[in-house]
């Protein structure tokens, strides 16, 4: 069984911009409400891995044998026709030095594989792109590009029916400073396919406060903010 208080402390230690209360959040969430089959699991903006870390680690407690896909342009720097289609538009615009660093996508392998069993693979490419050669999603973290509202809705009219039944779909910045993950939230709610997951955020806020998580957390998200909890959970039910 996972150590959750070790297993967050790997994430506190990695950048991105995802609170410690959204990382406990999101995995106490699938480790209650994740019931379908073994399928992709994939992290949408996986950037430096901060969220994806959670996600591979709950799936892994959970002793399923899913693929977990990490899918972001920073993982090739090179695809000057993928990053055209990013809110940045060339990668020479992308402020995040640690994807330039050598060994970057070496040493996130190396860290999904010490919280996880899972098989990793990273995916240089946008998520329209992702989604047009892969299926059958038993989990998906949804944190493409800058939230643009054609992008998302474009992302969840190809995720629809590409979850699996009992799968989970997993908005971050969520009621935020982003109106277009609530919008695609709701247009997925009113398709009939899927309903909202409770999250627990009274059980996140307690155990990431005992153990002071937040103030040592490296994220620039809503750096103000004691618990910052921008995260949207819905599983599909038919």
């Amino acid at each position: 069984m996972i150590d959750v208080l070790e297993l967050l402390k790997v994430v506190q230690k990695t950048p991105g911009a995802i609170s410690m209360t959204e990382a406990f959040g999101v995995f106490d969430t699938i480790m209650n409400n994740l019931k379908c089959s073994v399928g992709i699991a994939v992290d949408l903006g996986s950037n430096a891995g901060k969220s994806s870390l959670v996600g591979t680690a709950a799936l892994s407690a959970l002793n399923r044998m899913d693929i977990f896909h990490c899918v972001d342009p920073v993982y090739d720097l090179n695809n000057e026709k993928e990053w055209a289609n990013t809110f940045q538009k060339t990668a020479d615009n992308m402020p995040w030095g640690i994807c330039r660093e050598k060994n970057f996508k070496k040493d996130l392998l190396k860290k999904l594989k010490s919280v996880s069993s899972l098989r990793h693979t990273l995916y240089g490419e946008t998520s329209l792109t992702y989604l047009k050669e892969f299926r059958s999603f038993s989990y998906v973290f949804l944190d493409s590009d800058d939230h643009q509202l054609e992008l998302i809705m474009q992302e969840v009219k190809m995720l629809m029916e590409q979850v699996m039944v009992g799968g989970l779909l997993i908005f971050h910045d969520f009621m935020g400073n982003y109106v277009a993950p609530g919008i695609a939230y709701e247009y997925l709610v009113d398709s009939g396919y899927y309903e909202p997951v409770h999250i627990n955020w009274d059980k996140a806020i307690e155990f990431v406060n005992k153990y002071n998580l937040e103030e040592d957390n490296d994220s620039w998200h809503f750096k103000h903010l004691e618990n910052p909890n921008f995260v949207g959970c819905l599983k599909r039910i038919k």
